[in-house]
């Protein structure tokens, strides 16, 4: 008879949380049926204690999975996402995490390994498919250290890079409410799709609900050419986008919409850096660029939401315009669809930022497949068996047609997903400058194009990477 037969539960508890990791913690569990049925009893205290130890940024990446959850829950009932959004009731602390979510928390933080994979050892640059690549090993910081990956995950740039990609996916939030995406900055790039995707989608379910010629343009791709043959939204249309504040130039308009979800980035950076405002606003930048280096790396699968378009594909496009890349996101031929990856493929379902759909990613289970692919989207089949009768795609047509910043020979940041942002930014009062988002179409100019630090993994290691983005409110450089 083992220590453990005759100790109490309490003590059973204590020394199950205290497992370094949660291999560690299946061992014990699968010695004898008390210890199992322990675990079974007492999972959420168990996972919680153990999920910081072991995941980089564990709550985050619980944040993201609940958000995830609660719009696709809505798109199967074919109600919208919760307005405002429960946002402050997706931590553990509220909650303790359940061994279904620790499960989904494992999916996600394999796509986290997959994408940190790709900037040290991603060749699709080499194969055409991208005009610029990310490959990082040849990359300097600004304070000339040479970028290279770690065996180990607890360092700074680890840490920066799992919480953008994490706080990323959060946005599913939003944009239900027109479809809504912290890790490094890829969690966040879902937390923050899941919680927007609501204010994102706004415009649909409301023209659904009350204008039906502007729902079938939406829904339907009833659209226009110009003079120069690029289809474009008609006017009544744009004017009706422009009447929702995500849309809206104003961006005191957006309030609504984005304050929850900033007050809590900006709080929960304080509570990390209470004495340091410079480093939560590198924090909203790496959320961003986390953003760039997720959609970088998706495609449509070969059951996606292509446009219909000649240019739909990622080819050509740069990777550090945010808007561009979230229209131009493609299908693949088939000899890289996800049935290529040999090692096997394991799913995911996320609301990215900036695309605001639930969409199954396939993963390749051996992190070294996806060295000469891309990961692949495809619309979440469970949420497309309970809403046969709608067009899943619709949001994609919204940002299709949007007016592109670079298109009027201005340099103005692509309103519709920097709103977000810039609202963020504001509350320190800064703002992005106005040749941010400057566009080059030669890649041997010698222009700066400032924007283009974010295609750069060093953002996460190296503070100052990227300040020349934003000036204050006196239209100063940020110090």
């Amino acid at each position: 008879m083992s220590a453990f037969d005759t100790a109490p539960v309490e003590v059973v508890v204590r020394i199950l949380s205290s497992c370094d990791n949660f291999q560690q913690l299946l061992r014990f569990i699968t010695t004898c049926k008390r210890l199992h049925s322990i675990w079974l009893s007492n999972s959420g205290t168990i996972i919680w204690e153990v999920g910081p130890r072991d995941i980089l940024c564990f709550d985050d990446a619980l944040m993201a999975v609940r958000a995830t959850d609660i719009v696709k829950d809505a798109h199967m009932m074919g109600a919208r996402p919760p307005n405002p959004f429960p946002i402050a009731s997706l931590s553990g602390t509220i909650k303790k995490p359940s061994p279904e979510e620790l499960n989904r928390i494992f999916a996600l933080q394999h796509m986290m390994h997959c994408i940190k994979h790709t900037i040290f050892h991603w060749k699709m640059r080499q194969m055409g498919f991208l005009k610029f690549g990310l490959g990082a090993l040849g990359h300097f910081s600004p304070s000339g250290r040479y970028i290279q990956e770690e065996k180990g995950v607890d360092g700074e740039w680890h840490r920066n890079l799992y919480r953008g990609l994490y706080r990323g996916t959060l946005n599913v939030t939003f944009s239900w409410r027109y479809l809504e995406g912290r890790a490094l900055g890829t969690v966040f790039v879902v937390l923050a799709g899941a919680v927007l995707a609501g204010a994102f989608n706004e415009p649909l379910f409301a023209a659904v609900d009350g204008c039906e010629k502007i729902a079938e343009t939406l829904v339907r791709k009833r659209v226009r050419s110009d003079s120069q043959g690029e289809d474009i939204l008609d006017e009544e249309v744009s004017e009706y986008l422009q009447s929702f504040p995500v849309y809206s130039d104003v961006t005191d308009q957006c309030e609504r919409a984005f304050e929850p979800l900033a007050d809590w980035l900006v709080a929960n950076g304080k509570a990390r850096h209470p004495d340091d405002e410079g480093a939560i606003v590198r924090e909203i930048l790496h959320v961003l660029a986390a953003y760039e280096h997720l959609q970088n790396k998706i495609v449509n699968g070969e059951r996606g939401w292509c446009l219909g378009r000649e240019d739909c594909n990622n080819a050509g496009a740069f990777p550090w315009d945010a808007e561009m890349l979230a229209r131009k996101r493609g299908e693949v031929p088939p000899p890289l669809a996800p049935c290529g990856f040999p090692g096997g493929v394991r799913k995911t379902t996320v609301i990215l930022f900036g695309n605001f759909q639930v969409e199954d990613i396939s993963l390749p289970i051996d992190i070294n497949d996806i060295t000469n692919r891309f990961l692949f989207a495809n619309p979440c089949e469970e949420v497309q068996q309970a809403k046969a009768d709608r067009n899943g795609g619709a949001f994609w047509d919204i940002l299709s047609f949007l007016p592109y910043h670079g298109t009027a020979g201005t340099y103005s940041p692509p309103d519709a997903l920097l709103n977000f942002f810039k609202f963020v930014l504001r509350k320190f009062d800064y703002q992005f400058d106005d040749e941010a988002f400057i566009e080059d179409p030669d890649p041997g100019s010698e222009t700066e194009m400032p924007f283009e630090s974010f295609g750069w993994p060093v953002l996460f290691c190296d503070g100052e990477w990227g300040d020349c983005l934003l000036v204050d409110g006196n239209g100063q450089l940020k110090n």
